[in-house]
């Protein structure tokens, strides 16, 4: 997105402005949109510049990117940018069909990767207007590629090409500067694909596709992105309000992915899913993640697959996770949720197994989600290696489950819980903070599921017995057939309980 931005108009950056209230000059919008970058801690340089009859000419234009230059750098050679002044008190912009960035990295062993990155957005209707103190920027394009198919370094495949095109593109943004770094964006495509093909001596070759429709999506950043680009100043600007947020959403997608020789089996991935969306943010509240999927069909064929092919399909999938990024005092906000559900195998792959069908074939579920406090002892943005020395970077006060749901051949277990942790002591058997708290279990279908593995000879029948047995320790009968219910607890001593009563292991 950075680089995007750094270009001057691309479609992560741009935005919609509906009347201008007074003319913007061309030399205005230049020297705002200059200022704007500089608070990313970006340069733009020019070989020269030429004002004539409302049109601002920039020439050798050439955006750089350094925030470590021994460690990243990432250069865009622009070329010849024109700002005009519209009757509408708007000034257009034209830049080339395409041009080229350039970002070099170098590894902790010094090894230096550099790869050469093509964008390209012919035919793009570009505007700015002014908004107050602010810059409103809109894109039309009827496509914007890129390619990457340049890579230099140690361990870069031979041979590499990645593209992705977006086609009938649609951007807005409101972009400001000053002590803080604003800006707000909107961007639709109707289409997006993308190929990426590779081949190496050892690895063997691999080709990718991936398409999305009907995409969508909001960024908002505000805050001081220099201070933030720097591991010593980027907790300082979280603390100080720097706060950015992306949200995407599409109405279908397919991919298949298929990698031939090697030292690995050929296989074949191929897929597609329905509506999805993904979701990030980072503030001084913490980092936050989540990814949705729903209507997931996977097919998997290869040598070393069971049976030459198997097939899956998802009604849902998705990942949330929320946690701290600050050094503190006071423990902040922990989140972690895991949905799957709706699992289904095909036929053919139960047929390997149950061609009798001894195992009922309903979908099955997993829910995980768990929140808590906890806090970061240390700067987490410090150098790597201070951490990774730190036996103690980081301390769980709490942890709820809220719920916990394993639903699959027949049998359900269902679990909530309560938990705190004293970081002053470790539990023996655990090596971990001593826990002290709740955790409430129930389970249906238990009894029938291990008479079905007895009656399919995979649970040898002493061993299912053995299983009833340690249940019943642990466990005592629901109000329904074939249930089961525990309340186990660990008191702040640490001792186990089941139902109340110490277990005897």
């Amino acid at each position: 997105m950075t680089l995007f931005r750094t270009a001057g108009a691309s479609a992560a950056a741009l935005a919609v402005s509906a009347t201008a209230s007074f003319s913007l000059t061309a030399e205005e919008a230049w020297d705002r949109y200059q200022e704007y970058v500089d608070s990313f801690g970006q340069e733009i340089t020019t070989e020269s510049e030429d004002y004539s009859g409302g049109t601002l000419t920039l020439t050798g234009m050439v955006a750089n990117y350094a925030p470590d230059e021994e460690e990243f750098t990432a250069v865009a050679e622009i070329g010849t940018v024109t700002l005009t002044e519209e009757d509408d008190g708007s000034v257009s912009v034209s830049m080339p069909d395409s041009y080229d960035v350039t970002i070099s990295t170098v590894d902790d062993e010094d090894e230096r990767t550099s790869i050469v990155v093509t964008v390209s957005q012919e035919d793009a209707d570009i505007t700015i207007n002014e908004a107050g103190d602010d810059l409103r920027f809109e894109l039309a394009s009827p496509e914007i590629s890129v390619v990457v198919d340049d890579l230099e370094g140690e361990d870069v495949p031979d041979e590499f090409r990645l593209e992705l095109v977006a086609e009938d593109v649609t951007a807005s943004a409101l972009n400001g500067s000053g002590e803080e770094t604003t800006s707000t964006s909107t961007f639709t495509a109707a289409a997006l694909r993308g190929t990426m093909s590779g081949e190496d001596d050892e690895k063997g070759e691999i080709d990718s596709v991936f398409s999305a429709t009907g995409v969508s999506g909001t960024t908002a950043a505000t805050g001081d992105f220099a201070r933030f680009a720097d591991e010593e100043t980027a907790s300082d600007a979280l603390a100080s309000g720097l706060a950015m947020n992306f949200d995407a959403a599409y109405e279908t997608s397919t991919f298949s992915v298929v990698t031939t020789g090697g030292e690995s089996d050929d296989s074949d991935i191929s897929g597609e899913s329905g509506p999805g969306s993904i979701a990030f943010g980072l503030s001084g509240d913490g980092i936050s993640y989540g990814v949705d999927y729903t209507d997931v069909d996977v097919d998997v064929a290869g040598e070393g697959v069971m049976g030459g092919s198997i097939s899956v399909s998802l009604a849902e999938a998705g990942i949330d996770f929320l946690m701290p990024v600050l050094q503190s005092e006071e423990a902040q906000p922990l989140d972690f949720a895991l949905r799957l559900g709706g699992l289904e195998l095909d036929e053919s792959i139960w047929s390997m197994f149950d061609p009798a069908g001894i195992m009922p074939r309903d979908p099955a579920s997993l829910v995980v989600d768990l929140s808590g406090m906890g806090m970061w002892m240390q700067d987490i943005f410090s150098d790597p290696a201070e951490m990774a020395e730190n036996e103690d970077p980081g301390h769980v006060e709490s942890l709820e489950v809220n719920e916990l749901v394993v639903s699959a051949l027949g049998a359900e277990l269902l679990g909530s819980g309560t938990f705190t942790f004293d970081n002053s002591e470790e539990d023996a058997f655990a090596d971990m903070p001593l826990p002290a708290g709740t955790m409430n279990l129930a389970m249906t279908g238990g009894n029938a599921l291990l008479d079905r593995l007895v009656q399919l000879g995979v649970l040898p029948s002493d061993q299912a017995m053995m299983a009833r047995m340690m249940s019943g320790m642990i466990a005592k009968p629901g109000d329904t057939p074939d249930s089961l219910i525990s309340e186990i607890t660990i008191t702040e001593d640490g001792q186990v309980l089941a139902n109340g009563s110490p277990l005897p292991f």
